[in-house]
């Protein structure tokens, strides 16, 4: 999941942000360039599993379908999903944050975690593209003509986008505005994701609790793959350092409590570190450079 810039109530005023001057400490291990490469030469000999790419075209009626705006009904299907109608309005309400890696398991881990944060009591909302595509019939019926076709539509996924990021935000606004506790997994690709997204929350009185979430980099992309097939999303190996790279400056606006969790090895969902906010300078950088070790020689 990734999630969009919120020009909510209590916005912060454009400012230069020291954070993005901060290192983020991680490893660019010689190790893991070379495994990136061999991965992303993968990446490109599966381009079979692409519609467009082995000789499909998707017409242009699925195509404006795809693009349409979500309808009324879609809509509070999707709000239904991401437990909006049931999430009551907290006297100080949390806003967790599962970042790391696309299928490195956040959305797996976002129940347990929630619980162990006492945000079960009065309910959350997810919010997460998932529930919104689920709901999406002209992006329903595009990922089933790909499927019967063996692949995935590429233009799917791009073509809903827009209006997924559209409706992610208002349900988050909406969400903000009535002190709803919220999760929300993201590979914060782009840092307006969740850098900025923490910072209007932290304004409106949320806590904000953070969940780094990895794993070994063979393993997570595999599951990618699998995922890709059934969910309609093209999976991007060369995202997965990027995400990483977000710990650090999530972490740096932590206000309740952080873990770290490892999602593969032996023990699957291992929590590897976990504590409580404000976190100084060297606490993050001991915090992501314990938990990068794994990707060290």
């Amino acid at each position: 999941m990734s999630c969009c810039a919120v020009p909510g109530p209590a916005a912060l005023p454009a400012e230069e942000d020291e954070g993005e001057s901060l290192p983020d400490y991680f490893p660019l291990s010689g190790q893991l360039h070379a495994q990136t490469d061999a991965l992303d030469q993968s990446a490109e000999n599966e381009d079979e599993e692409i519609c467009e790419l082995i000789g499909f075209e998707l017409d242009d009626t699925l195509e404006r379908k795809l693009r349409r705006p979500f309808t009324d009904a879609e809509r509070q299907a999707a709000y239904k999903l991401s437990g909006f109608d049931v999430a009551k309005s907290a006297t100080r309400p949390s806003a967790l944050w599962l970042i790391g890696p696309s299928a490195c398991g956040k959305s797996t881990l976002a129940p347990q975690m929630a619980s162990k944060l006492g945000m079960a009591d009065e309910g959350y909302v997810v919010v997460d593209g998932e529930y919104f595509r689920d709901t999406h019939e002209g992006y329903l019926e595009a990922l089933s003509s790909g499927l019967q076709k063996g692949c995935v539509w590429r233009g799917a996924y791009v073509g809903i986008r827009e209006n997924i990021n559209s409706e992610k935000q208002l349900l988050l606004e909406q969400s903000m505005r009535e002190k709803k506790h919220m999760i929300i997994p993201s590979t914060c690709l782009r840092r307006s994701q969740c850098v900025d997204v923490a910072k209007t929350l932290q304004a409106n009185g949320y806590d904000i609790h953070i969940v780094g979430v990895y794993g070994d980099k063979d393993t997570i992309v595999s599951r990618g793959r699998k995922r890709a097939m059934t969910a309609g999303k093209r999976y991007e190996p060369r995202e997965f350092e990027i995400a990483l790279t977000m710990f650090a400056p999530m972490l740096r606006l932590c206000t309740g409590e952080w873990h770290m969790v490892c999602t593969t090895g032996d023990v699957p969902f291992r929590t590897t570190g976990h504590g409580h906010g404000p976190l100084s300078e060297p606490q993050v950088k001991e915090i992501c450079e314990d938990a990068f070790s794994i990707f060290h020689a």
